[in-house]
């Protein structure tokens, strides 16, 4: 994992807890907050407006000599003035209109929407967090009462954002599951109706498990493979997981995972049912793999931004193989395997309680 981005991940999830900003879903499918971030032309509020060569802003009153707001071409930042005169930055959040390139590598940012300039060009427009505190934490660890509630109020803030400029902005774009991956599903949905083989499907990059899982059941096979969107390397954006609907351990197994690169749909991972994924903990993605009766581990991975690529957490197996009065070992790099006692084992496995156990909606839904 790159260096301080458990820290950054940490302060992303505070702040956008803090600030109610969501682009996720949740894990049934169901969009949340979605009505709110369509309604960025209706929200009226009483205060200073400020722009830049994409967009305007407005700053409620009440924050008059609080907060400043720092104007750049494609960037409006709102600053805590009292952090920032104590020397500690005192950023709050900002807006950022960003072209859609390929060498994007994301970072402390949640994508809310998408704008087209006046002379066609595409960008996403994202909300970016300090990584570090912003305020002087020798005088107090928590977050002060200002602060915070400039913080509270950044969904309102955002929603008072429109183009300028002769550009078109859309809030909310781009983000929501059911509008990235319907191209997606439908291929699915053909594979079960046209009873694709495993050959096929792995020459479609689909996981050839869905074969064994639509064909050894009886009933309709579109009934027990389903599908959620959840945002879960936390950019805003969904992603798509595709497994089988089933109870027990397997409730909420992912064969198929994919993430959005550059506003494209892009496959992240195949599993089978000897490695097979979980979402673990809302933020990170788990690996199931099995070598045999005597080995068995799970490896922990978080989704990098704006690529198929996953980072290695950590992982754990048991290997009786390699160490049958000792078979516990630890890695943190995925090549180096520590053996270790079955006490420091037990305290670094992967949760089984923090898997998403996935609600899947059926493919069947989407049969027409």
């Amino acid at each position: 994992m790159k260096k301080n981005s458990w820290i950054i991940l940490a302060l992303i999830t505070v702040l956008t807890t803090a600030c109610g900003t969501s682009g996720g879903t949740n894990a049934e499918g169901n969009s949340t907050e979605k009505e709110s971030l369509e309604a960025q032309n209706e929200a009226q509020v009483e205060g200073d407006t400020f722009s830049n060569d994409f967009i305007q802003m407005t700053i409620p009153s009440e924050f008059d000599g609080i907060c400043r707001v720092e104007n750049e071409p494609d960037t409006l930042s709102v600053i805590y003035k009292e952090g920032e005169d104590a020397g500690y930055g005192g950023l709050e959040f900002y807006v950022w209109v960003r072209e859609v390139t390929p060498d994007y590598a994301g970072g402390p940012q949640i994508k809310i929407g998408e704008l087209v300039s006046a002379d066609g060009k595409d960008y996403d427009v994202v909300v970016g967090y300090p990584s570090e505190v912003q305020w002087d934490f020798n005088k107090s660890y928590s977050m002060p009462e200002d602060y915070k509630r400039i913080a509270d109020a950044e969904k309102d803030i955002c929603n008072t954002i429109q183009a300028v400029n002769g550009a078109t902005y859309k809030a909310g774009a781009g983000i929501h599951g059911e509008d990235l991956y319907g191209d997606v599903l439908d291929k699915y949905v053909k594979a079960v109706s046209e009873g694709w083989d495993a050959n096929k499907l792995e020459e479609e990059n689909m996981s050839p498990q869905f074969y064994e899982v639509a064909t050894f059941s009886e009933g309709n096979a579109g009934d027990r493979i389903g599908f959620a969107y959840l945002d879960v390397n936390l950019d805003g954006v969904d992603e798509l997981f595709v497994g089988e609907i089933a109870e027990g351990d397997f409730k909420g197994v992912v064969y198929d995972i994919y993430t959005v690169v550059n506003r494209q749909p892009q496959l992240v991972v195949s599993g089978s049912a000897r490695n097979r994924y979980f979402v673990y903990d809302n933020a990170f993605i788990v690996n199931e793999f099995s070598g045999g009766a005597a080995e068995s581990g799970s490896m922990v991975y978080n989704l990098d931004y704006n690529t198929t690529e996953m980072t290695l957490q950590w992982g754990t197996k048991y290997d009786g193989y390699e160490n049958e009065a000792q078979p516990w070992f630890i890695t943190y790099d995925g090549e180096e395997w520590e053996n270790v006692t079955e006490e420091d084992y037990n305290n670094r496995v992967a949760d089984t309680s923090k898997y998403v156990r996935f609600d899947y909606t059926p493919l069947s839904s989407l049969a027409k």
